[in-house]
């Protein structure tokens, strides 16, 4: 056996140990031991540049065998390691390809494990068992198919992929196909940049519950369904298309409302904009305005009509004034008539005590002319004519009331016989006196007459007046009557517009009603729907939550695996609570060399979910 100095015994020490890991991956039936002894070292070959330790080129075991072609450290991968199938391309320094690892040229600092495949620079990243595409440095790729395609990826998770910078993928089938976003949990996809998913948008089936989050308190902060509990809106189970906002004990009474309270506590719905559709929702201020527009024109109209209403009124109160003035005019005539027939009746009681009269003189003239000796026989005709004529006067008077020329008439036959009275006294000496006293006294009669026919005929104008005022009162009674009519006409049609105005407000008034129906059921509906969608995503969260705690606990229980750093490999096993997420873990530890340390565990939680981790500490 060839002399070896130090530091290619503690290489010996590394493939040792790389050994009993590749051996322990093996699919043969075949029990393996534990540590395969190093019996029979062949082959070992150490490169020189200058003064340094370039690398090794193959190592066999006592129950192994590799083709010298099939290990390769190419130029200048200055303190790099290949080992068990393995390459390194060049300038691909400080690197470990371990068990089939591939690492492309100029991707140093760089580690592939287990079949790991990194491509050409990809420097700083790691593979296990999963794929680094070229030009894609400090990336990470763990489980199978695995696979990072851009720069500052990971992926971590059987079919996990990341097509663009910064982006993760992390659980089987994983995909990040955004930059700066990530994909958590079996089959999850994202679908924009900057941006976290959970599941994908393409199958809900896939999507997960975000659960145990504390409650947001910055804007920015996520909120929990505590405080949408408190704040936002919920659905209510038993009307799957209702929902309801506020207290947990509010609850819709129907399907395919939105309920905003109970009828106990109602709720306002506040800063809401103004409806725009047909099928919008409207505020307060739309509805104002529709009422303060349809009392300003109902005002307006009910003004008009009152105006009118009191322009007749001020008409017909005119009209009753000048009727009641007529009124009092016909009774002024119809006093006056009375009056002038009172005096007709003086009048002829008068003409009829002067017929009297003068037959009284006509028979004291006869007893004169009786007495007259010479001219008895003239002055009988004469009494007679006197007698004659009083009766006439007398009859006419009697007749006065219809025929004023035949009163005149008989008045002057009165007096021409007096006259002719007079002549005949004259002519009767012996009774001259007496016939001249009875003929003065005839005279008398006759002038008295004479003015009693005068009072009748004005006596019977005045009779004429009260005719004349009765067909001014009859014409002025048909004016007021048909005045009346017309302001009853008038009356009745401001009525009717009355009728007419009261019938359009109640159509309103039921318009209105009907109008806050329907803006009342639109928001039932919007209420019902919101909360069965916040239901949903409460949901969601909680499924998420969940998960993301059992994943905590995970990580926990792995990171508090203790190891024994004095011994070359140990195992420990960790456990890790994280609120209503638990797991276990086991983990495993190897010294390769005192400068090399390989490390790799595993944990299980409560969600059915399962933590890989592994790692390669290079000191030197």
């Amino acid at each position: 056996m060839r002399k070896i100095s130090f530091k290619s015994m503690v290489s010996l020490m590394l493939i040792s140990t790389a050994s009993v890991s590749y051996a322990s991956t093996s699919t043969d039936s075949e029990p393996v031991p534990k540590y395969l002894p190093l019996n029979l070292i062949e082959n070992l070959k150490i490169y020189h540049h200058g003064n340094y330790h370039v690398g090794f080129r193959y190592i066999v075991s006592d129950d192994s065998s590799v083709d010298a072609g099939n290990i390769n450290v190419d130029i200048h991968p200055a303190n790099s390691i290949a080992i068990l199938g393995s390459s390194i391309g060049k300038s691909g320094f400080s690197s470990v390809a371990l068990s089939e690892g591939s690492i492309g040229h100029n991707s140093n600092h760089s580690v592939a494990l287990s079949a790991g495949k990194i491509g050409n620079s990809s420097a700083n990243s790691f593979a296990f068992i999963g794929k680094i595409d070229d030009k894609s440095e400090n990336s990470v790729a763990i489980g199978n198919l695995s696979n990072a395609k851009a720069e500052r990826s990971i992926a971590i998770g059987v079919g996990a992929i990341v097509h663009k910078n910064d982006g993760i993928a992390l659980g089987t089938s994983a995909v990040s196909h955004h930059t700066n976003a990530v994909a958590i949990g079996k089959g999850s996809e994202t679908d924009r940049d900057n941006s976290f998913s959970f599941g994908s948008s393409a199958d809900t089936t896939k999507n997960k519950y975000l659960t145990n989050i504390a409650d947001g308190e910055k804007d920015q902060d996520a909120v929990t369904v505590a405080q949408l509990n408190r704040r936002g809106f919920f659905s209510n189970p038993t009307y799957t298309t209702s929902y309801f906002v506020g207290n947990l004990t509010f609850k819709a009474d129907e399907s395919n409302v939105v309920s905003f309270g109970d009828n106990q506590t109602q709720l306002r719905l506040v800063n809401i904009a103004d409806g725009k559709n047909s099928n919008d929702a409207v505020n307060k201020k739309q509805l104002d305005d529709v009422k303060s527009s349809i009392t300003n024109e109902l005002k307006k109209d009910i003004g008009d009509k009152v105006k009118k209403i009191d322009d007749t009124l001020i008409t017909l109160s005119e009209i009753q004034q000048t009727v009641i003035q007529s009124e009092q005019a016909a009774a002024d005539l119809a006093a006056k008539a009375a009056d002038s027939a009172t005096k007709a009746g003086s009048s002829q009681q008068a003409a009829e005590q002067s017929a009297q009269e003068a037959a009284n003189s006509a028979a004291k003239a006869t007893d004169s002319a009786t007495k007259a000796g010479s001219s008895q026989q003239a002055a009988e005709q004469s009494a007679q004519e006197a007698a004659g004529s009083a009766a006439k006067a007398t009859d006419s008077v009697t007749k006065a009331g219809s025929s004023q020329q035949a009163a005149e008439q008989s008045a002057q036959e009165a007096a021409n016989s007096a006259a002719k009275a007079t002549d005949s006294a004259t002519k009767a000496g012996s009774s001259q006196q007496a016939a001249e006293q009875s003929a003065q006294e005839a005279t008398n009669s006759a002038a008295k007459v004479t003015d009693s026919v005068t009072k009748a005929g004005s006596s019977q104008q005045a009779a004429e007046q009260p005719t004349k005022d009765s067909e001014t009162n009859k014409q002025l009674g048909d004016k007021i009557t048909i005045v009346k009519k017309a302001s009853e006409e008038r009356m009745n049609k401001l009525d009717a517009k009355t009728d007419g105005i009261y019938k359009y407000a109640q159509d309103m008034n039921a318009k209105m009603g009907e109008y806050h129906v329907y803006s009342e059921k639109r928001f039932n509906a919007l209420e019902s729907e919101m909360r069965q969608s916040v239901h949903k995503l409460d949901n969601k969260i909680n499924r998420v939550e969940k998960r993301a705690n059992a994943g905590i606990a995970s990580v926990a229980a792995m990171t508090n695996i203790p190891y024994s750093n004095a011994n070359r490999f140990s195992v420990g096993v960790g456990l890790g609570q994280y609120r209503d997420g638990s797991a276990i873990a086991v983990g495993t530890q190897a010294k390769v060399t005192e400068n090399v340390n390989v490390r790799a565990s595993t944990s299980w939680n409560n969600s059915d979910g399962a933590v890989f981790g592994a790692g390669v500490a290079i000191g030197w």
